[in-house]
């Protein structure tokens, strides 16, 4: 005989199955609510709590049809509603699991969780903004909501690259869980992205404190010490954190990138084969190894490998950016060019496109009578040799070329030929149609290397300041020659374009006037110039480019490393000896004397890794022809 069950029996029953998931006993809950189903199939409680326990079991499959059928039954149950959303977010189906908290927050609009559910989702679909907002509802319902604060600095950080944002949401949340080893970590990612690398180390240090056996925690702060050009620190990191993880084929890749700055080659690729032996689909591991075959000039074997991560990763920016840079130093300008626009999307450079609403324009489309902004991008000497293209533009009848400039360059891009209008980089910008970053001119003019516009010269200094340097300098006695030994120091390619200014005293001996055109001087290189009184000083007089374009006027001959002073002085036509490392910048090309770029440019090239000693013997012996032609 069936047994037969009164309504008190079945809510006795609920009532108990509902305790023991209130305590987690989610097993014996579930086998109760399972028994009040087959006594009644529609009981509306049975099946959504079951639904729940399935959800939060990793059997959202279930979970997801039975709560559909509770809520077709009462779609005011809120708790419901956000149970669906997360089985929906759990598969993936991340615009139906909004929707279903977007129905709890409507039903319950103080429903905290399904706020912060709710980011979730909206992050999973890239929608950050709405995340940070979601997040933020969360934050105005419960300030001391932690979780809240770390998911949305982590948006700020990761996503949105709004780093101040991001840091001051980890410090709210280390306040609020003052030991949270992941506030420290994630604090210390900030300050590396913001370059504030001593601080980054002391939040890594402090993570570390707290959670000793984390290999990610020594692999970043590994890529740290990297940044700090601190290489065996470095080292010691990477190889600690593959202690911990010792099948992590990433941490091998990064750890080549470390070798190949110490310049230490052999190491650099016995880390990419066991990368690639552990992971043998990881693309960066062979565009990493395609850069130490350039480095080493093995060009061939660099393309191989550039092309073989591009089959493995059709969207890797790094390897097409790295590609480009060869094809471009090969003279390949047709492909180097186009590929040449993959650097937004690289993981080194940190670029950013502009967030413009108007069309990008790479020469493709008329800007007859439209309003066209070419925007800075890079490094000074970048915009400087790009300037060229400015008066060019003008031939596409535009209603108005609009540039934009860093403030150390306005005054000298002033003095650009052609009708154009100059604002300053960080000013609101006025209305335009169209915009180019300055680098992509090169391809939206279809360069070729038998193209490159090369009217010199094309950048002049200001009259009054030349009178004003003439002053200053008084009566040539002797040629006047200017000194650039090293560069930005931040700049990526810093270790191998830079030199101290005691490997140019070779130089010092030769009768010339010598002027030092550095605006910044490093204290080993500043106690130097200070025992010699060969060479004139002139950092406190160079305000900005047009101050040092004025003394270069001045001047017979400039000597200089890879930076913006060589390229300020080759486009004013001036006589340049540039020296370069071995493996040299795209835009200097391979094994020719000259510049196509800057006619009046002489190169003089390493012929071996790190030997500047013959680049200095050589161009000294240069140095010596242009004093006779000089004298004579």
């Amino acid at each position: 005989m069936n047994q037969t069950y009164s309504d008190q029996d079945i809510k006795s029953y609920f009532e108990r199955a509902f305790q023991l998931q209130q305590n987690n006993q989610l097993n014996d809950a579930e086998s109760i609510y399972r028994k009040i189903l087959e006594i009644n199939a529609s009981h509306l409680g049975a099946q959504t709590m079951l639904g729940i326990i399935y959800v939060h079991s990793n059997r959202d499959q279930e979970g997801i049809k039975l709560l559909q059928s509770s809520l077709l039954k009462d779609s005011k149950q809120y708790w419901a509603h956000n149970a669906l959303g997360i089985g929906l977010l759990n598969t993936s189906q991340y615009e139906k699991a909004c929707l279903s908290f977007e129905d709890a927050i409507s039903v319950r609009s103080d429903f905290i969780e399904a706020y912060f559910n709710l980011a979730k989702a909206q992050k999973s679909l890239e929608k950050y903004e709405d995340a940070v907002i979601s997040y933020s509802k969360c934050i105005s319902l419960n300030s001391n909501y932690a979780d809240a604060y770390n998911n949305r600095g982590t948006i700020y950080l990761q996503n949105l690259k709004d780093l101040e944002k991001a840091l001051s949401d980890f410090k709210i949340y280390l306040k609020i869980i003052p030991n949270a080893w992941n506030g420290f970590y994630n604090t210390a990612q900030c300050y590396s992205e913001l370059e504030e690398y001593e601080e980054a180390i002391k939040n890594y240090d402090r993570a570390l404190e707290l959670n000793p056996d984390n290999a990610d925690i020594y692999f970043t702060r590994g890529v740290t010490y990297y940044e700090l050009e601190e290489y065996e620190e470095a080292i010691k990191n990477y190889d600690r954190a593959l202690e911990l993880n010792p099948d992590n084929a990433n941490i091998y890749s990064n750890k080549s990138i470390v070798y190949r700055s110490m310049k230490r080659y052999e190491d650099a690729f016995k880390s990419l084969d066991c990368a690639i032996k552990l992971k043998p689909d990881l693309a960066a591991a062979y565009s990493n190894r395609g850069l130490v075959h350039s480095e080493l000039k093995q060009y061939e074997e660099a393309h191989k490998n550039y092309d073989r991560a591009i089959e493995l990763e059709p969207t890797i920016g790094d390897a097409y950016w790295n590609k480009s840079n060869l094809k471009i130093l090969q003279g390949c300008y047709g492909e180097g060019w186009q590929l040449f626009e993959w650097r937004w999307k690289t993981t080194f450079l940190n670029h950013q496109p502009r967030d413009f609403k108007q069309p990008l324009w790479l020469g493709q489309e008329s800007i007859t009578n439209k309003i066209i902004l070419i925007h800075h991008e890079q490094g000074l000497g970048d915009s400087i040799q790009f300037s060229r293209y400015i008066p060019l533009l003008e031939k596409y009848n535009p209603k108005e070329i609009i540039l934009e400039s860093p403030q150390p360059l306005i005054s000298i891009l002033s003095s650009l030929r052609g009708n154009f209008k100059i604002i300053t980089l960080g000013d609101p910008l006025p209305h335009f149609d169209y915009y180019c970053p300055i680098m992509s001119l090169p391809l939206a003019f279809k360069t070729a290397l038998e193209s490159i516009p090369s009217e010199m010269p094309y950048l002049f200094a200001d009259e009054d300041k030349i009178s004003l340097w003439a002053e200053k300098l008084g009566l040539k006695i002797k040629p006047r020659v200017g000194l650039v030994w090293s560069g930005f120091k931040g700049h990526k390619n810093d270790r191998n374009r830079s030199l101290s200014l005691r490997q140019l005293d070779s130089i010092f001996s030769l009768p010339f006037e010598l002027h030092s055109l550095q605006k910044e001087i490093r204290d080993h290189d500043l106690e130097v110039l200070n025992s010699c009184d060969q060479i004139h000083q002139h950092q406190d007089e160079l305000i900005d480019f047009s101050d040092t374009a004025a003394l270069i006027h001045h001047l017979d001959l400039i000597v200089s490393v890879d930076t913006s002073v060589a390229h300020l002085a080759g486009a004013m036509g001036k006589k340049v000896f540039l020296m370069l490392p071995y493996a040299p910048d795209y835009r200097w090309m391979d094994n020719r004397p000259d510049s196509p770029w800057y006619p009046s440019m002489r190169l003089f090239r390493q012929p071996k890794i790190d030997d500047w000693d013959s680049v200095i013997s050589e161009m000294c012996f240069e140095m010596k022809n242009f004093l006779s032609h000089q004298n004579a």
